[in-house]
């Protein structure tokens, strides 16, 4: 998802220009930054709550460090893939249940 990131352009006279590269940072990592009042390190990770690169509100975003954040973004995987095969078996099982009901019907022709 890196790639979906917003970045955004800051002069050198910037005070979190440090965090920039060529002038280039990361809006997410920025809005951070300035909420927190200093520069990010580069051993801090900015996570999207909601798993959305773009939605750079300061209430979807929440400050970790690299391993804390490969858990979570393993959870949340882990969450999704869960629930995607919960709703394909949902669908599955439906059309098991009427794929039984047109043969019990069939059965009751014969």
């Amino acid at each position: 998802m890196k790639c979906n990131y917003k970045m955004i352009y800051i002069p050198k006279e910037h005070p979190f220009y440090c965090m920039s590269s060529n002038g280039r940072v990361n809006e997410h990592r920025l809005v951070m930054a300035e909420h927190l009042g200093r520069p990010l390190t580069s051993s801090e990770v900015v996570h999207h709550k909601d798993s959305n690169p773009i939605n750079n509100n300061l209430d979807n975003l929440f400050l970790t460090n690299s391993h804390d954040h490969y858990i979570i973004t393993q959870r949340d995987t882990l969450s999704r893939r869960i629930r995607k095969t919960k709703e394909y078996l949902d669908k599955a099982r439906i059309q098991l249940d009427e794929l039984e009901k047109l043969h019990q019907e069939l059965l009751s022709k014969v």
